[in-house]
């Protein structure tokens, strides 16, 4: 199974582990990821195209860091994912534009 093309449930559950200190969180983030891109590509499958599947995950996962408190910084999150840390900060920011109410509860967290 692949979250979205070429990033498959382990690659991403390997980068979770790298990213979080703590392997239950990890797991959470994952699962998390895994009902946001599904959702995100019931309401949206546009949404995906012509990103790359790192980058959009990153973004994602930078996100969940501060849904789940334990927020890793977007270079950190590039070098476990291969990506860069502008790419990162493109992807969230792409997700906060696209879907805002899956992100409610983090907007108020994020840096300024």
């Amino acid at each position: 199974m692949s979250l979205i093309r070429h990033l498959s449930l382990v690659d991403a559950l390997t980068a979770a582990y790298q990213i979080c200190d703590d392997g239950q969180v990890a797991i959470k983030m994952v699962t998390h990821a895994t009902a946001i891109l599904k959702e995100a590509h019931e309401t949206d499958p546009r949404f995906f195209n012509g990103k790359t599947t790192r980058s959009t995950i990153g973004g994602l996962f930078y996100l969940l860091g501060f849904r789940l408190y334990t927020h890793a910084h977007q270079k950190k999150i590039a070098y476990v994912l291969g990506t860069s840390d502008t790419s990162i900060r493109e992807s969230y920011r792409r997700w906060l534009k696209t879907f805002p109410n899956a992100f409610a509860d983090v907007t108020e967290r994020l840096p300024k």
